[in-house]
């Protein structure tokens, strides 16, 4: 095809990779409170445990945590990532579909080639 030749953005398709592991972490367990508890995990412990970061606030985590909080809040730019992702996960009107629903919206937006 003509457009083989053309380079790709491979952060946007190891991004795309990295929220879809993430999100199936989350549909098998999901968790409140924690990053991790047993095999469950919340949104940023999901994020933590596909990339193998144990810093989480640079690097690809940090571009998956912000992709996941501009879905959360569209106005998000860039700070208290962590407190937004665990208020969001942890409240407790806050339910596994709604928190899987963050995850599919980010990952529509990449799959879309909009960052």
């Amino acid at each position: 095809m003509p457009f083989d030749a053309l380079p790709r953005d491979t952060d946007t398709d190891s991004d795309l990779v990295m929220l879809i592991q993430a999100r199936e972490c989350l549909r098998q367990g999901w968790c409140q409170g924690q990053s991790k508890r047993g095999d469950t995990y919340c949104m940023m412990g999901a994020v933590a445990r596909v990339t193998g970061a144990t810093n989480l606030s640079k690097g690809q985590p940090f571009r998956l945590l912000s992709l996941l909080g501009r879905e959360i809040n569209p106005q998000y730019c860039g700070t208290g990532i962590g407190t937004l992702l665990a208020a969001y996960n942890d409240n407790k009107i806050r339910r596994k579909e709604d928190v899987l629903g963050i995850f599919d919206k980010a990952i529509a937006r990449i799959a879309s080639g909009e960052r």
